[in-house]
């Protein structure tokens, strides 16, 4: 008998620009089928040890209940081709797509509603730990669940 994986968290992580993207389906906030264009792919993130997180939240505003996620990724040795493309898609919007140690693989952000946000290069607390960069992005997806 194969002993499953009961542990958290996310083990691997990758975005695709929002131009890069032909359609995306969704149900309750959820992504359940995606088409890339053409010769697009998932660009890898290289996630470091510090722990990374993906929060989503169904919150009540003004058009209604919203599918709010935030996500906080923790990345070292980044190239610069990969500041570079994660810079742009953040501003135009992308996906994120996670892979998680239940073996779980998640999409966040929709074709409508991409995520955004920022890469920053975060300072280590020694001078021996150098430095990580840090990608946050946000996304807000109408969200039609149970009431």
């Amino acid at each position: 008998m194969e002993i499953e994986n009961r542990l958290g968290g996310i083990v691997a992580a990758d975005i695709v620009c929002i131009d890069e993207v032909a359609s995306v389906e969704i149900a309750d906030g959820y992504v359940v089928s995606l088409v890339l264009e053409p010769g697009a792919v998932w660009v890898s993130l290289p996630l470091a040890q510090l722990r990374s997180t993906v929060s989503p939240d169904v919150e009540d505003s003004d058009a209604g209940k919203l599918l709010h996620t935030e996500a906080t990724l923790n990345l070292f040795r980044v190239t610069e081709p990969l500041k570079s493309y994660a810079s742009l898609a953040t501003v135009k919007g992308c996906l994120l797509r996670c892979f998680y140690a239940s073996g779980d693989v998640v999409f966040y952000g929709t074709k409508e509603w991409p995520m955004h946000g920022s890469l920053v290069r975060v300072p280590g607390t020694t001078a021996a730990d150098g430095h990580n960069y840090r990608l946050k992005l946000v996304s807000e997806v109408p969200y039609q669940g149970l009431q």
